[in-house]
């Protein structure tokens, strides 16, 4: 239904540093979290965008899942944020990389159609629902994969209006 009828997002700002650390200290409390998978985060603080939280939890959470059922032994889930330079100097840059095994270039055409899926209890509409919100945030989403040696999941989002962190300021 989210796919379906995507509800419209909401606009307050939000700091990326304490959303993504909050998303990510729900995932590694979660069943779908194993111990062998590190997760390793450089997310700068005063990175703000407009948008709805819930929404952009989601996903985070999964591209988090995604990245953690890529890896089949020991592995990293590296995710990082940076201000944007040059033409995308008014957007903020997440990366979240692993060291999974990789999608095949067949594959990686169609991870973001509805319905898609090389899971054998997947419904497809993750990564659909995923590049929806990414749209529906006026953001970007770009993923580059290589089989054996993991994947890149790029998102570009706006910056917030209000680039200033009230919370140092209180």
């Amino acid at each position: 239904l989210d796919y379906a009828r995507p509800r419209s997002s909401q606009g307050e700002q939000i700091f990326l540093d304490s959303l993504l650390e909050e998303t990510i200290t729900l995932f590694r409390n979660s069943r779908e979290f194993r111990s062998d998978v590190v997760i390793i985060c450089d997310l700068p603080s005063a990175l703000a965008i407009t948008g709805d939280p819930q929404r952009l939890r989601q996903v985070f959470w999964n591209l988090l899942i995604n990245a953690a059922q890529a890896i089949h032994n020991e592995g990293t889930i590296t995710i990082s944020a940076a201000s944007g330079a040059g033409i995308d100097a008014d957007m903020v840059t997440i990366r979240i990389l692993d060291t999974g095994m990789g999608i095949t270039s067949e594959h990686l055409d169609h991870i973001f159609d509805p319905f898609f899926t090389t899971k054998p209890a997947g419904t497809g509409l993750g990564l659909a629902i995923v590049s929806r919100i990414i749209e529906d945030h006026n953001g970007t989403i770009d993923v580059k994969s290589e089989v054996g040696k993991g994947t890149s999941v790029v998102i570009n989002l706006p910056y917030s209006e209000r680039r200033v962190d009230a919370r140092q300021n209180a």
